[in-house]
């Protein structure tokens, strides 16, 4: 199996029907799962995937697809993004001629994104159809956005040579407005980590991508192959585990080397112990529920880089999780003692 695997599916196929009808299962409920297990942080980098992507949106004609859209969430936030930059007369998707669109291959996913956005009155056409076989000219849109659907792919390989595609459709649009002697803005191409073999292939992901979020609930539960929701196995996701730290530290620094940005979503970056280790590997940009943002800027000041990188090497050399959060349990009391009352695994 060359992508998800669900529980008896022997080919892509199967695959992808089992992950279709599960989702058409819990359409009505995916959105207060969303809530209660993100601890509501996707309402923070929804908008703040919107910002990154002002330039495009800003633009009267630019034709925008979010793919894998779900119950629509990302694209409210685009469609909002964009009528708030236009002539603010209602939050219509099809702003001055433009086009803010999305699709999905669960149909239940889809009606629940329609009620959604005509709750919200907001105008966006839905149509239902496969990321792996998009009904799609070349050079049909500006930018194409994906949150969470490239893990839920049959064939990460398939889905990958699709963001190649879309990536040549783009070189296309703009040899086509150069032609025309329009302006235009750079579009960017994001990967969200959070599966194992995205992890194991970060240096051939980044040929495609301009950035990496990594998602650290669910990268951490399928590194150690155990449900977080399942209490008879959630205490073994563990995000201090030195596997986890290993391939952690490889992304990041992978990223770095290769001057794409990298950003880590998650539990683990309002974790102190976890940040400092994180802090060491080099990344720099967090993103976390508010309530930690106090506790963690006050760690942030008594932290510096060659202290950090030496706190880091210590731990990667430890061999099992306990040693690990001993170990870091001891360096945030000497870091940060008012912390202490605060620091968790």
């Amino acid at each position: 199996m060359k992508g998800t695997t669900p529980p008896g599916a022997r080919n892509e196929r199967e695959a992808a029907l089992w992950v279709r009808d599960m989702f058409a299962r819990v359409a009505h409920r995916y959105d207060l799962a969303n809530h209660l297990l993100s601890f509501n942080i996707h309402r923070v980098w929804r908008p703040h995937t919107a910002r990154r992507v002002s330039r495009i949106l800003e633009r009267p004609e630019a034709r925008v697809l979010d793919i894998c859209c779900g119950t629509g969430d990302l694209l409210l936030a685009l469609a909002v993004a964009r009528a708030s930059q236009g002539s603010g007369a209602g939050a219509s998707a099809c702003q001055r001629q433009g086009l803010t669109c999305a699709s999905d291959f669960c149909h239940p996913m889809l009606t629940a994104a329609r009620a959604k956005l005509e709750r919200r009155r907001v105008r966006a056409p839905l149509f239902e159809a496969d990321a792996l076989r998009l009904p799609l000219g070349d050079a049909s849109f500006d930018l194409i956005t994906a949150a969470f659907g490239f893990r839920n792919l049959a064939n990460y390989g398939a889905g990958l040579e699709e963001m190649r595609r879309v990536r040549v459709m783009v070189r296309r649009a703009r040899q086509q407005l150069v032609a025309e002697g329009k302006p235009y803005g750079r579009v960017q191409m994001g990967l969200m980590l959070e599966v194992p073999a995205a992890a194991i292939s970060i240096d051939q992901l980044l040929e495609v991508v301009d950035f990496v979020s990594i998602g650290s609930n669910d990268l951490v539960q399928y590194l150690m192959a155990a449900d977080r929701d399942n209490p008879k196995v959630s205490h073994l996701c563990q995000p201090l585990s030195p596997p986890v730290l290993r391939v952690l530290n490889k992304v990041i620094r992978t990223c770095r080397r290769a001057g794409k940005p990298v950003t880590l979503c998650g539990e683990m970056a309002g974790a102190p112990r976890a940040f400092v280790l994180l802090f060491g590997m080099g990344l720099r940009s967090f993103s976390m529920s508010p309530a930690f943002l106090p506790s963690i800027k006050e760690l942030t000041h008594h932290l510096t880089r060659k202290q950090t990188r030496e706190i880091l090497r210590q731990a990667l050399a430890l061999k099992t999780t306990d040693s690990v959060q001993r170990f870091m349990a001891k360096q945030i009391a000497q870091i940060a003692p008012n912390l202490k009352l605060l620091d968790s695994a």
